[in-house]
């Protein structure tokens, strides 16, 4: 789905459809324009994106196998470019820039498992990396707010609260480091900020959970003007404020 050409540079290996966003139908399906047909798009987010989910605003799509829908949205045009609102799409060039060993959180990692099942919960990946094992979970940081910050979540999230929760005492049960990654889909942000607005918990939640050992850490991707195929990993170790703005 996704390759590594360079230390910074992937390339999404599915071509990219020029489409418009026409409305909204639920929570994972979108109709849209591509040329003069309708087409009704997967969303991969669980996020309501009501900045970013406008009609009329262009977008990029690829085809997929769907049983019932056939292409997918994975970025949305925005302020400063576009926003990469596809999580799968996260996840798979989370794991290609984990696997060359481009994080250094990580180190080098010879074994990446996803969706690890720990007391009954489901994480996003086990890294077996040099002589130890990270337990992480992946949040998308999609919503830019005051222009140079990206923000997680822009709704209440319940699970997303309970999975930053349990995270250190989970890790802990396996022998593992907890990481929780904040990835920001965003062109020229300067940091994470977690949405206390929207989430008044979740700055509680990391707090407690950064005491049991969590380690916090973000990344900042966005898609290259050249090519929307082309996604360019701006900031490996893009900072996180732990502090109302």
């Amino acid at each position: 789905m996704i390759k590594l050409v360079e230390n910074n540079v992937l390339v999404l290996e599915k071509r990219a459809l020029d489409c418009f966003i026409a409305e909204r139908i639920n929570r994972f399906t979108v109709k849209v324009m591509i040329g003069e047909s309708t087409r009704y798009a997967h969303i991969n987010n669980t996020g309501r994106l009501r900045d970013l989910l406008v009609n009329g605003r262009r977008a990029y799509c690829y085809e997929i196998n769907g049983s019932k829908l056939n292409c997918r949205i994975y970025a949305v045009e925005e302020r400063y470019g576009f926003a990469i609102i596809d999580t799968l799409l996260q996840e798979k060039i989370f794991e290609t820039i984990v696997r060359e060993g481009l994080l250094s959180v990580f180190g080098m990692c010879h074994s990446i498992k996803g969706k690890p099942r720990v007391k009954n919960r489901i994480y996003d990946y086990l890294l077996s990396c040099e002589n130890t094992s990270f337990l992480v979970e992946i949040k998308s940081a999609t919503m830019r707010l005051k222009e140079i910050y990206a923000s997680y979540p822009d709704t209440r999230t319940d699970r997303g609260v309970k999975h930053i929760v349990y995270l250190p005492d989970d890790a802990k049960s396996i022998g593992a480091i907890p990481v929780l990654v904040f990835i920001a889909g965003l062109r020229s942000v300067e940091a994470v900020v977690p949405n206390y607005i929207a989430e008044p918990r979740i700055l509680n939640a990391i707090d407690a959970s950064t005491k049991k050992g969590l380690l916090v850490q973000g990344l900042s991707l966005y898609v290259s003007d050249e090519d929307p195929q082309k996604i360019i990993v701006d900031k490996q170790n893009l900072p996180v404020i732990m502090a109302p703005l």
